[in-house]
């Protein structure tokens, strides 16, 4: 019985992984390219959405979200680069203006 539920959670795992990864690209950019894209989440975009998933190991992560134009389909990006690698006022700016949102 141990031995069966294992496999279920196994497959289950991986079901779920292949999903979110089919779902999702992502990409390591370098520090100046997030500062562009951060800059940009920073306005507003009728076909671009951006959320600030947070930081980890030394890197900082955002979500975006763009919408074709023509399909009206939304695909998603997940953003990221090593913190030490951003320009000192972006990284002053994503610790203190996204802690207020993300205690």
């Amino acid at each position: 019985m141990k031995n069966c539920f294992k496999k279920l959670m196994l497959i289950g795992v991986g079901t779920i992984s292949v999903f979110l990864t089919s779902c999702k690209s992502s990409s390591e950019v370098s520090g100046d390219e997030f500062a562009k894209e951060y800059k940009r989440s920073r306005q507003f975009h009728v076909n671009e959405e951006y959320e600030y998933l947070g930081k980890k190991d030394g890197m900082v992560y955002i979500l975006k979200r763009t919408r074709d134009t023509k399909t009206r389909e939304w695909s998603e990006r997940v953003i990221s680069t090593k913190i030490d690698g951003l320009p000192t006022s972006v990284k002053m700016d994503v610790a203190n203006s996204y802690q207020k949102y993300n205690p």
